[in-house]
């Protein structure tokens, strides 16, 4: 279901605990994205675990200065998949391109468990397998879109986060030379 992005904060913001992952082979805009949401999350008493599909590229590794994004393996991370009440997908709309993640959280769904699906991009055309989707293909990248929520809820990223989020606004608006960079 498609819904606006103060509305898909707002009900992951309602979650206990968000799995909060990026596409395969995640760029600066898919770590910077996850990266915001993450800390924006836990500013509302949210628990947040970043994972992805495939590890983060050793030249990105710089941006998620915690460590946090790991490979997610679903033995080592049973536990913390039986506890989510909440995923978000950053800078993709496509389950295609988070496999191991998508299938991990429908097994939880098939075994009863009810997790909100929550996905944040701005690519075209995103699957409609989301409970709450928030796309905006006119947005220059996922980190705008985040950065947007730290902009109107007056909040300040940490240096860490300002960080990850200019790289994805920079990466995916190839130095701010692309047509959907705005001022």
């Amino acid at each position: 279901m498609k819904v606006s992005l103060p509305e898909l904060f707002s009900r992951l913001a309602a979650c206990r605990e968000v799995l909060i992952c990026s596409h395969l082979r995640p760029d600066p805009d898919g770590i910077g994205s996850a990266l915001g949401m993450a800390e924006l999350l836990r500013a509302r008493g949210v628990k947040t675990h970043l994972r992805c599909d495939t590890p983060v590229a050793h030249s990105f590794k710089f941006l998620d200065g915690g460590d946090e994004f790991r490979e997610l393996d679903e033995k080592r991370d049973a536990a913390l998949l039986k506890r989510i009440d909440g995923l978000l997908v950053c800078d993709v709309g496509k389950t295609s391109r988070l496999p191991k993640v998508w299938a991990a959280v429908q097994k939880r769904e098939q075994a009863g468990q009810k997790i909100l699906k929550g996905a944040l991009d701005h690519h075209h055309e995103p699957d409609d397998d989301f409970d709450a989707l928030f796309c905006d293909p006119e947005a220059s990248s996922s980190s705008e879109l985040v950065w947007n929520l730290f902009r109107d809820g007056k909040v300040t990223p940490t240096a860490n986060a300002a960080q990850a989020l200019y790289a994805g606004i920079h990466f995916d608006t190839g130095g701010f030379v692309y047509e959907r960079t705005t001022p």
